[in-house]
């Protein structure tokens, strides 16, 4: 039978190797994944207990939240106060519903043209210039009533919710502009869970 050779006496030497050898925890991930759940957790808590800028509103947030509706349903209920609560508001309807700027099928209607054959007449000259003072005043109205409902939306948006908005890489101009469709296009992106900017978690704090 031949004879086993003996395992050789551990050195100082060998145990630094084995250290070396045994896989290393990455505490920076390990850290990051602690700050992501603990500002899950923060979020949550905001999320329960928010109520909105308006309460006879509902609200809306991430995916990963238990408050808040479906897109739809807040853009349903927005669609209805807008018709209850602002001048001319029924011309918003088209708008939130179809996600489209556009003042014809809204309701605002077209500039009255001016007949140069009737510049002597005063009676058409008179009737021109009523069309023509109700289709300024309700441009105006709607272009007014596109920035309060932007407003009203974002009042809606959990924390969470509103975090992410306001990653997003043009949100300084969008919001500038008070552009509706867009913001009402990003809420619905980012309350399904489509996320171009997932990082707002670990900078909301």
């Amino acid at each position: 039978m031949p004879e086993q050779t003996p395992e050789p006496e551990p050195t100082p030497a060998m145990g630094r190797l084995q250290n070396q050898q045994r896989p290393r925890i990455n505490n920076n991930n390990h850290r990051s994944g602690n700050i992501r759940n603990s500002n899950l957790a923060k979020l949550a808590s905001e999320a329960r207990s928010f109520k909105g800028q308006i309460g006879e509103l509902p609200i809306i947030g991430r995916q990963y939240e238990s408050a808040g509706v479906a897109f739809d349903v807040l853009r349903k209920a927005v669609s209805d106060y807008s018709v209850l609560n602002l001048e001319n508001g029924d011309h918003m309807v088209y708008v939130i519903e179809n996600g489209e700027d556009y003042k014809k099928e809204s309701g605002v209607g077209e500039a009255p043209i001016w007949d140069i054959a009737n510049k002597d007449n005063y009676g058409k000259q008179q009737e021109y210039s009523r069309k023509l003072d109700m289709f300024l005043k309700d441009e105006m109205t709607y272009e007014r009533n596109l920035k309060k409902v932007y407003t009203i939306f974002i009042g809606q948006c959990t924390p969470a919710l509103l975090s992410g908005i306001k990653s997003a890489m043009d949100f300084t101009e969008k919001n500038k502009k008070k552009d509706l469709i867009w913001l009402m296009d990003l809420i619905r992106k980012l309350s399904i869970g489509v996320d171009e900017t997932e990082n707002e978690l670990l900078n909301h704090f």
